[in-house]
C-alpha cells in the first residue's frame, strides 16, 4: 500500500512544473494537421474555422508555456471534438514516451458523488469534496473540456484519472491535495505522485467499477473480472447469467446459452456487458441471435446489463440488442455511443513527449442514422457509495426482479 504524505512533494520530477518545451509550437500544429489527415470528420462538433483559430492561439503562446500548461492546452484542443469521439484523446494512463504521473488515490463517481475506493489512508466511501482547496464541482467543471468522450457516462468513467493527474492539476493551477469527508470529519491528504504505470499496478482494473472493500460480499460480476466470457445459472437454473466482458467470438457462448435455455427450469437470460470495453463488432452476432431466439424468449424477456464501461464495440452491441431483440436494457447508459468515431491511430508529439490517439473510422450500429450520444436503458439503475460499501449490485437485483 502506498503511504500518503502530509505535504505536496515539490522540487524536480513529477512534483513540480517542468520548464517550457522547445519546439512546442510545432507540436501544436502537428497535432492539428494529423487530426485533419487521419480523422474522418474532426469538425462534427466544432467548425474548422473555430478549431484552427484555437490552434493558432495555442501555438502562438506555446513556447512560453511550461510542459503542464502545454499538455492542458493540447487536451483542450482534443476536447473540441465533442461527443461520440471517445476513441480520440490524450489519456493520463496511456503509455506516453514521457509518462504522466498520478496521485495514488482512486475515486469513483457514484450516484451520490465522487468517493474514495482505494489508496493510502483514505477510508473507503469517503466523499471527495475539494482538490487543492477548490470545491470538487468546480474542479470537475475545469477538467471537463480536457476529456474526450462519447457521452456523459464515458466522461464519468474517465474524470477520476484527470482529477488525480499531477500534470493536469498543475496545468490548471490546482495543488495536488485532496480533501475527503469522512464520518469523523474532513481529512486532507497530499500524496506524492507516481508514474502512470505504477498507478495502474496499484489499482488493477482501474477502468472498471471497483470491487467492494475487503469484508463486503463480492457481487457476481467481480467473480468474472478478467474473464473474456462465462456462463452460470442462478436460482436453481431459472436464470442464465452471461458475463460477456470482451466483444470477441460468441458462437460457443451462444450454444451454451441455448442448451441451458431449453431446460425446464429456465425463465430468464441476463447478459452482463458492464465490464466490456470493446473488441470486434463483427463477433457478437451469434450471441445476438441467441438473445432474440424463441427458446430464450419463450417465458420472459431477456435482460442486458450495461454501464459506463460498456464502450466501443460493446456500445455497438448494446445498440443492436436494442434494435433487433426484445431484451430490456437495465443499468447505467453505456459509455459508448450506439454509433461513434472508432478505432484509432497514434500521433507522436516529439517535443512534449505525448502520444495522441485519433479515431480512424465512423462505426454505425443500431437504428439507421442513429446519432444519440447515449442509449437510455429501459430501467436506469445507478449504484450509490453505500451500495458499493455493502457489496450490493442493484442493477442485477433489478434484472432478476
Amino acid at each position: 500500500m502506498l503511504i500518503l504524505l502530509t505535504a505536496v512533494v515539490v522540487g524536480c520530477g513529477a512534483g513540480a512544473a517542468e520548464p517550457a518545451v522547445p519546439g512546442a509550437a510545432s507540436d501544436v500544429r502537428l497535432l492539428a494537421d494529423e487530426l485533419e489527415r487521419i480523422h474522418p470528420n474532426p469538425y462534427h462538433a466544432v467548425s474548422r474555422e473555430d478549431f484552427r483559430r484555437q490552434v493558432d492561439e495555442l501555438a502562438g503562446r506555446a513556447d512560453g508555456l511550461d510542459r503542464d500548461e502545454l499538455i492542458v492546452g493540447l487536451m483542450r484542443l482534443m476536447g473540441l471534438l465533442g461527443e461520440r469521439d471517445g476513441h480520440s484523446g490524450i489519456y493520463t494512463l496511456h503509455s506516453h514516451p514521457r509518462p504522466m504521473h498520478l496521485y495514488p488515490v482512486r475515486v469513483y463517481w457514484f450516484a451520490d458523488g465522487l468517493a474514495a475506493v482505494g489508496g493510502g489512508s483514505v477510508p473507503p466511501g469517503a466523499k471527495l469534496v475539494s482538490v487543492g482547496g477548490v470545491p470538487i464541482d468546480d474542479v470537475v467543471a475545469r477538467v471537463r473540456p480536457l476529456i474526450t468522450r462519447d457521452n456523459e457516462w464515458s466522461f464519468r468513467e474517465r474524470v477520476p484519472y484527470y482529477l488525480v493527474c499531477a500534470e493536469v492539476l498543475r496545468g490548471l493551477g490546482i495543488a495536488g491535495s485532496f480533501t475527503f469527508e469522512t464520518p469523523q470529519g474532513r481529512r486532507d491528504v497530499a500524496p506524492a505522485p507516481v508514474s502512470a504505470g505504477r498507478y495502474a499496478d496499484e489499482f488493477p482494473y482501474f477502468w472498471q467499477a471497483p470491487a467492494p472493500p475487503a469484508g463486503a460480499p463480492r457481487p457476481l460480476w467481480v467473480r468474472y473480472r478478467g474473464t473474456v466470457q462465462a456462463v452460470t445459472t442462478l436460482q436453481r437454473g431459472r436464470v442464465v447469467y452471461v458475463a460477456y466482458t470482451q466483444t470477441t467470438d460468441s458462437w460457443d457462448l451462444s450454444q451454451k446459452i441455448l442448451r441451458l435455455a431449453r431446460k425446464k427450469a429456465f425463465r430468464r437470460l441476463v447478459v452482463d456487458v458492464r465490464q466490456n470495453g470493446g473488441g470486434n463488432n463483427q463477433k457478437y452476432w451469434p450471441l445476438l441471435d441467441a438473445i432474440k431466439s424463441n427458446v430464450v424468449n419463450r417465458r420472459t424477456r431477456p435482460v442486458l446489463l450495461t454501464g459506463r464501461t460498456t464502450f466501443s464495440a460493446a456500445g455497438n452491441f448494446a445498440a443492436d440488442v436494442e434494435r433487433f431483440t426484445r431484451a430490456r436494457i437495465v443499468g447505467e447508459p453505456p459509455g459508448g455511443s450506439p454509433s461513434q468515431w472508432g478505432d484509432f491511430a497514434p500521433v507522436a508529439l516529439p517535443h512534449v513527449g505525448l502520444e495522441v490517439l485519433v479515431a480512424t473510422q465512423y462505426v454505425q450500429s443500431g437504428r439507421p442514422g442513429d446519432t444519440r450520444a447515449a442509449l437510455e436503458p429501459a430501467v436506469r439503475v445507478e449504484a450509490s457509495s453505500a451500495d458499493w460499501l455493502a457489496g450490493r449490485d442493484p442493477a442485477l437485483t433489478a434484472a432478476l426482479r
